[in-house]
């Protein structure tokens, strides 16, 4: 499955991304400084997370509905978009009703030109056609990127948890974000 952008293209992991995803948890970082940084310290196996995505590409169920797709721009591996569900707590829950979406593009080269708004709307046009009628996203409130990409893609506020965050030993607020799809 390919879903194609104005200017990126959403593709279904091969093994050739896991090599990449496997580089970026490793060795360049820097995008965990803002994609739940809190979290960026938790051990992480190479070779386990191999053989998890190796596993999940053979047995793929749902290719109209992966849980995560890969953001390429001119034939180059970028980063990845998600969806998950959510709970009417907006907790992460697999048995939640209501789906949200997280997106990484991990070279800051590649970042202010358009290519994750492009991958965000690409994104929900494709979830609205599968017959969600909303979307949430999430994020802290010291990611102002992510901020200004929800505000940009017609994401609005509706849930904020106060200082639930803690990064270099500040804290930050959850947000939580929707929009209709109707």
């Amino acid at each position: 499955m390919e879903i194609k952008g104005n200017l990126v293209t959403l593709k279904m992991m091969t093994l050739n991304d896991i090599k990449d995803s496997i580089y970026w948890f490793t060795v360049d970082r820097e995008w965990m400084n803002w994609d739940a940084p809190w979290e960026k310290d938790e051990p992480f196996d190479p070779a386990d997370y191999q053989k998890r995505k190796e596993l999940l590409i053979e047995k793929r169920k749902n290719e109209d509905f992966e849980p995560r797709l890969e953001i390429y721009y001119q034939d180059i591996h970028i980063g990845w978009i998600s969806r998950y569900f959510i709970n009417e707590s907006f907790e992460f829950d697999s048995n939640g009703k209501d789906i949200a979406i997280g997106m990484v593009i991990v070279d800051p080269k590649y970042r202010n030109h358009g290519l994750g708004s492009d991958a965000y709307l690409t994104y929900m046009n494709h979830i609205e056609k599968l017959g969600y009628k909303r979307i949430y996203t999430q994020t802290w409130s010291g990611n102002t990127p992510m901020i200004k990409l929800a505000h940009k893609t017609g994401f609005h506020l509706i849930n904020r948890v106060k200082d639930c965050r803690m990064v270099d030993g500040v804290s930050y607020d959850a947000l939580t974000y929707v929009k209709s799809l109707l």
